[in-house]
């Protein structure tokens, strides 16, 4: 097959072809580079147990590294500690996400607020449940 398109076809006609082709495919690249209609970020909130500590390093480092604005999300870590409740704040709305401990996490949702457990990080948690 390959002889054949040499045989019918001069070998000037060939490489013409292929430099068209070339520079089409080079123009649309121009015209429409891939990655250039980037979506806007989803905005989050993020709402630790607690105060900035070593415990929580991960989200601030993932944060400063620019991770996830890389996965479409603009995060925002708000402050807790003393009268910032996360749980709370997601009963009232003011934060989308929050790090609880899974029993504060089960007494909310048994008193009726909606959660979702994402994710159980440790292996082994530091509570401990006894019961009759």
């Amino acid at each position: 097959m390959n002889k054949l398109w040499h045989k019918n076809r001069p070998l000037r006609k060939q490489y013409v072809f292929t430099a068209l082709i070339s520079v089409v495919f080079i123009a649309c690249v121009a015209a429409f580079p891939l990655g250039a209609t980037e979506t806007p970020l989803k905005s989050a909130t993020l709402m630790p147990m607690w105060s900035p500590q070593s415990q929580f390093a991960g989200y601030y480092v993932a944060l400063d590294k620019g991770i996830y604005a890389r996965h479409g999300i603009d995060l925002k870590i708000l402050r807790a500690g003393p009268g910032c409740s996360p749980a709370e704040a997601l009963n009232i709305g003011t934060t989308d996400f929050a790090i609880l401990w899974l029993t504060t996490a089960l007494q909310h949702r048994s008193a009726g607020t909606e959660l979702v457990n994402l994710a159980q990080i440790v292996q082994q948690s530091s509570m401990l449940l006894i019961s009759k």
